[in-house]
């Protein structure tokens, strides 16, 4: 008897789980065809392979949005989520998504406090090839890595003394074809010295001044006030990094 209405129970609840197996399929199948998606047919394909490179990235661009458009982007949500301010200190989204818009917030922070920097032309150049989707004519890949502490080489583990060594130029292997085919990445493709600092608060200050043009102790430049009022030997190190 006890089997006979287990089986009964078991024949009753093979439907009810059933229609819920369709029921989820259902839903995801809604929601995967909901979701927006944007294609292109193979004469497009091919127009686009051989469009020059302005032209592409101009589509490139024109793409970008009108994906996130279709899935509904949203600046101030999108800061809420990653818990930074939805404004910047000027009136703007922070998290923008137009390319223009950032590139001209970063020419008017270049301008505001880099002025007087040794690298303004490379900067502003860079700038204006963040709309082209390109990377910089004139700079060179970086072969710099800083990072500080208050007793500057002598402070770091040995173990972060192997770290050049187990990420050599050039590059090799899959990460080479992460690099662009250009000038600008030389070094990681044909190979360089990467040049490591571990900066204390001297060279930092010292470092800072150089890039800035202006000396960050004693200077009157918005950067140099602005360096002045960090309140911590912390925060600056930070900002350095």
């Amino acid at each position: 008897m006890l089997r006979s209405a287990e089986l009964r129970r078991l024949r009753a609840s093979t439907p009810v789980r059933a229609a819920l197996a369709v029921a989820v399929v259902l839903l995801l199948l809604l929601r995967w065809r909901s979701t927006p998606r944007l294609s292109f047919n193979n004469q497009q394909l091919e127009a686009l392979w051989a469009a020059p490179k302005d032209e592409a990235a101009e589509l490139y661009e024109t793409t970008r949005q009108k994906l996130l458009e279709k899935h509904r982007y949203e600046p101030h949500t999108a800061a809420r989520a990653v818990g930074c301010a939805p404004w910047t200190a000027e009136g703007y989204a922070t998290l923008e998504s137009r390319a223009d818009v950032y590139a001209s917030r970063l020419g008017r922070f270049v301008f505001r406090f880099l002025d007087q920097a040794p690298m303004r032309n490379r900067l502003d150049h860079a700038i204006g090839r963040v709309l082209k989707q390109v990377p910089p004519t004139v700079a060179v890949f970086p072969r710099n890595f800083y990072s500080t502490h208050r007793l500057g080489y002598a402070g770091v583990p040995d173990m972060f003394r192997l770290w050049p060594a187990l990420l050599p130029l050039p590059l090799g292997g899959h990460l080479d074809d992460l690099v662009p085919q250009t000038d600008w990445a030389d070094p990681a493709r044909r190979g360089a010295v990467w040049s490591v600092m571990i900066a204390d608060a001297s060279d930092t200050t010292t470092e800072l001044s150089t890039w800035i043009g202006d000396s960050v102790t004693i200077g009157n430049s918005a950067w140099s006030q602005v360096w002045r009022k960090v309140p911590s030997a912390a925060h600056r190190s930070r900002i350095f990094q």
